[in-house]
């Protein structure tokens, strides 16, 4: 790379005819421009330059070289732009509507050969549709992508909360049930966000219509409208409600029905089998679901296979 660097600025020096100049273009100062073109002359061991008082001009080895260095810096370029190409046809594209996700990318960069990029959704529906249109290679969500030419692999169930002020009435219990909830104003986010879809699958799979009394436009005026309001109450998964516990200070109690968990799947194009180039990083996050302690195995929650589509 030092090499390289050498050679550009022979052939800036070359096209300036003027040191002063050339540092200028390539902002750097000129005593160091001067030092790297010495030191290229000193490791070809010829004299690039003639150079006069006043003036600075190729000499006949500067002349005979000038177009191998071009050469160079062409093939070098060509270089460049062809890894940058395999860089990006490697580069994996997760969507998803979750917070925690975040953890999991980071993660698998940091231990996997592959690089994954996380494309973040607030809405439900453009996610299905990015996976569908090939601008994610793979999508983590819930609920469950259920549209044509999209595979879904459920992998966990994650506990949903009741997420309230800590000066709540119910801020003593360490479980509630939906019974102990539902005298109580709900407040939540708008039908498009993931999180928001769970809540509602949760409420039809318990047979119940919830009574949401106000809705906020994103998460945090979400979360400083429970905090400011003493008798609110919103449900979040399990890893969310912790989250917003440790930015705000919510309190979070879990929900003890069954229904009250939202189902977690893998989402990508075509059959069972997901492509060979995203098969890594499918396996991370199934294991990183089966190791933590928030999420619990799918298969111990099989009634879910009924869940409603949407």
């Amino acid at each position: 790379h030092s090499m390289i660097k050498k050679i550009s600025y022979f052939i800036k020096v070359a096209q300036c005819g003027n040191i002063t100049k050339a540092a200028n273009e390539l902002f750097i100062s000129q005593p160091s421009l001067s030092v790297a073109i010495k030191q290229l002359e000193k490791d070809w061991n010829v004299t690039l330059f003639e150079r006069g008082c006043n003036s600075l001009s190729l000499s006949a080895d500067g002349r005979r070289l000038l177009p191998y260095a071009e050469s160079v810096m062409y093939d070098y370029h060509l270089l460049q732009q062809a890894l940058s190409k395999k860089t990006n046809e490697n580069l994996i594209i997760v969507g998803s509507g979750m917070t925690h996700v975040s953890d999991i990318v980071e993660d698998y960069n940091q231990h996997c050969c592959c690089h994954a990029k996380l494309r973040q959704f607030f809405d439900y529906f453009d996610l299905s549709k990015a996976l569908q249109a090939g601008k994610c290679d793979l999508a983590v969500c819930s609920p469950p992508l259920s549209v044509r030419g999209i595979f879904s692999k459920e992998l966990c169930v994650e506990q949903l909360c009741a997420t309230i002020n800590p000066n709540h009435s119910l801020a003593a219990a360490d479980e509630l049930t939906i019974n102990d909830i539902l005298n109580y104003p709900f407040i939540t986010l708008p039908t498009k966000f993931p999180v928001r879809m769970a809540i509602d699958q949760a409420f039809y799979k318990a047979n119940i219509k919830p009574n949401y009394t106000d809705e906020a436009e994103n998460l945090v005026i979400h979360s400083m409208l429970v905090r400011g309001a003493k008798e609110y109450i919103s449900i979040y998964p399990l890893s969310m409600a912790r989250r917003l516990h440790s930015l705000y200070g919510l309190k979070y109690i879990p929900i003890a029905e069954d229904e009250f968990r939202r189902t977690i799947a893998v989402s990508w194009q075509g059959n069972y089998i997901p492509p060979k180039r995203i098969t890594e990083i499918v396996q991370y996050i199934e294991q990183f679901y089966a190791t933590s302690p928030l999420f619990k195995p799918w298969g111990e929650y099989s009634s879910d296979k009924g869940q409603m589509l949407v």
